[in-house]
């Protein structure tokens, strides 16, 4: 297996539809080695209500409307 590492994150906002409208909570991903980081944050400001999980994808072909689309 390939060792893989990550200097440096960067976190794309995932833009929320539907129920719960575009407030809160705040959804990121961040590319890592086999998929995804994805942070959901409640209160952007201090951090609460954070949660943080790994999404398998390992050619990353999951995408995500921005604001062009």
């Amino acid at each position: 297996m390939k060792d893989e590492r990550v200097d440096e994150l960067y976190w794309e906002e995932i833009r929320q539809t539907g129920a719960g409208g575009p407030a809160f909570p705040k959804h990121y991903r961040a590319r890592v080695p086999g998929g995804w980081l994805v942070l959901s944050v409640l209160n952007r400001s201090n951090g609460d209500g954070a949660g943080i999980t790994f999404v398998p994808d390992s050619r990353h072909e999951w995408t995500v409307k921005t604001d062009k689309d």
